[in-house]
């Protein structure tokens, strides 16, 4: 059965793909990026809501705290730091 459900994760990562490009073709990247941020977190806390997880929010310990919020900053930096990158590359490109 996981071979199926691997099927369906590759075909869902081509169809997010494809309808992300479709649809940042006219605005800007940031914004695109935002609005499919802000429609994950409306999901996720919708599950959230329905599975009556909530409650579990204060039985969370400070260790999984510190991973959790580390792991938000690492995402970040790297986002950023490849955004310096391209930035970066770009105007090399441009000097030669």
């Amino acid at each position: 059965m996981w071979k199926y459900y691997a099927l369906l994760s590759a075909l869902f990562a081509v169809l997010t793909a494809v309808f992300a490009k479709i649809g940042v073709k006219d605005i800007n990247s940031d914004l695109a990026t935002a609005i499919r941020t802000s429609v994950i977190l409306f999901i996720t806390w919708g599950i959230g809501f329905a599975g009556n997880y909530t409650a579990e929010v204060k039985g969370i310990s400070g260790h999984t705290w510190i991973f959790l919020n580390s792991v938000r900053y690492c995402h970040s930096l790297r986002i950023i730091i490849g955004a310096l990158l391209i930035t970066g590359g770009s105007i090399v490109m441009l000097i030669k």
